[in-house]
């Protein structure tokens, strides 16, 4: 009875790093894992995809920090550091602040670059993993690429304020024109 309770157990877990490879390697998000001091561990199919990096490349060799944006990762320590009410350095440490004091899961909009230097807008979440003693063992980031509901937004917008057969601005946009302009005047104490 062990023994057949044992050859269950393996087998349940066989399936279920199974399902775990299968997850990581057909997932259209990037899947990024690091250890405690941010050393990548797992880099999926979709990381590749979007980073233009071979997993090779980068496992136990990168942090995620290399295909961040330094001057987004600066502003978004400040900020953290504010919020916060501690110092936040730029680097791993901004990427991982709101997941490791409170927050169970950090969801931001990031620039990140890809291998060939061109930049793409993501959605990241990051969250703290944990081991079987509930100690912090590294942290899980997944990106999506957010380029075409960016470009969707931009043409939304260019069809409120702009006559989409010659144009030209439209009413909307000569509406907002003409608030913003008496908003200042107001403020200013101009006259037309």
């Amino acid at each position: 009875a062990i023994l057949a309770e044992q050859k269950r157990a393996e087998h349940a877990l066989r399936e279920s790093e199974l399902l775990k490879s299968s997850v990581l390697a057909n997932a259209v998000h990037a899947i990024i894992a690091t250890d405690i001091k941010g050393l990548i561990t797992v880099f999926n199919h979709g990381a590749e995809q979007l980073l233009a990096y071979a997993a090779e490349d980068v496992i136990g060799k990168k942090t995620p920090v290399a295909f961040h944006d330094p001057e987004e990762l600066t502003a978004y320590a400040k900020t953290l550091s504010t919020r916060l009410g501690f110092d936040v350095t730029p680097g791993f440490d901004a990427l991982i602040s709101s997941a490791l004091h409170g927050k169970k899961q950090d969801e931001q909009e990031w620039t990140l670059i890809r291998k060939d230097g061109n930049r793409v807008p993501v959605r990241l979440s990051v969250t703290a993993m944990h081991d079987e003693s509930g100690d912090i063992s590294g942290y899980l980031g997944i990106a999506t690429d957010i380029s075409e509901h960016r470009e969707a937004e931009a043409a939304i917008k260019k069809l409120a304020y702009f006559d989409p057969l010659t144009g030209l601005p439209n009413r909307a946009q000569l509406k907002d024109r003409i608030n913003y302009t008496l908003g200042r005047a107001r403020r200013k104490h101009e006259q037309f």
